[in-house]
């Protein structure tokens, strides 16, 4: 027997429009999540892992620093090249609420 289940489609977007790339496959991201889940486990135990998964299953390698990092410092013009990448989980963007159908913000900035 078989069965086809149909789901309705919402439209997403993505899109990057500073031409920042990563140089080589591999980038060190700074993750200290605080909070824990409902089994237990905390927040940032379960982003490390994610991460180790996307590792293992492509040709990028992300490193987890387990500390905190605040993404929304304000570093200067030309002063994100020290590569250091914050992770944080919020209701804004650095003081910016987005709309309630917002999945993820990424911010980039480069050379």
């Amino acid at each position: 027997m078989l069965f086809v289940f149909l789901l309705p489609l919402h439209s997403s977007n993505a899109f990057e429009t500073s031409g920042n790339f990563w140089e080589s496959s591999r980038a060190v991201f700074h993750v200290g999540i605080s909070g824990s889940s409902p089994t237990g486990g905390t927040r940032n135990a379960a982003f490390i892992r994610a991460m180790n998964a996307w590792s293992e299953g492509s040709n990028f390698e992300f490193i987890a620093v387990n500390d905190y990092l605040d993404p929304c410092i304000d570093r200067g013009a030309g002063q994100f090249v020290d590569g250091a990448t914050g992770i944080d989980f919020g209701a804004d963007v650095c003081g910016t609420e987005f709309q309630e159908n917002t999945l993820a913000v990424t911010l980039t900035a480069g050379r």
